[in-house]
């Protein structure tokens, strides 16, 4: 790998963990902000059930108030889980939608990803409609070469309508896959991002 080509990596790899980065902390304002309204609608219910639980058997109160704190944590979850959703759905918009220079860096970057942890092999590789002048045998080859990989590696290009950006490895002897498309890698890091908020 020449010097420029791990620079422009080293910048792709950056680019991403700063959109992560920003994606998780604008996560976490969201809901520091939810949990902060969620705790002030706590507390005014809990002022208004309290009058009335004076009123009644210490147990009543007790039920009350578990009551409550359970409607709380229903709603705060649910709002939660909305932020969530709306964030995730905006970075795969972007994602999808990006184009020219930034479209065909990603693309790079997820084939070499995918072949570096693939190794040789007879591959059918599925991209978007739109990716498809781009994703070539030739292009892929020059994937490798630029990783320095060694062995055969043969391709099936496909496109695929139900993709709308990044690529999808699949060995042809079903051996081996690697979905690097943008919906995938937008799976694991929700998946990544609900484990650290759990």
């Amino acid at each position: 790998m020449n010097p420029q080509e791990t620079i422009l990596r080293s910048e792709i790899l950056a680019e991403a963990d700063r959109q992560a980065a920003k994606i998780l902390t604008k996560a976490k304002n969201s809901l520091k902000a939810m949990q902060e309204q969620a705790e002030a609608d706590q507390q005014r219910r809990r002022a208004d059930r309290l009058a009335e639980a004076r009123q009644e058997a210490q147990e009543q109160g007790r039920t009350l108030n578990n009551t409550t704190g359970q409607e709380i944590q229903r709603r705060w979850l649910q709002a939660r889980e909305q932020v969530i959703a709306d964030l995730f759905a905006q970075a795969r918009q972007e994602a999808e939608h990006s184009q020219g220079d930034i479209r065909a860096a990603s693309l790079r970057s997820l084939a070499a990803e995918a072949l570096a942890a693939l190794g040789p092999g007879d591959y059918q590789v599925s991209c978007a409609p739109e990716d498809a002048s781009l994703v070539t045998a030739e292009w892929l080859a020059d994937q490798v070469q630029a990783l320095a990989l060694t062995g055969q590696f043969t391709w099936q290009i496909t496109t695929d309508q139900s993709l709308a950006g990044g690529l999808r490895f699949a060995a042809l002897d079903g051996s081996r896959n690697f979905d690097n498309t943008y919906a995938a890698r937008l799976r694991n890091l929700d998946s990544s991002l609900r484990t650290l908020l759990a």
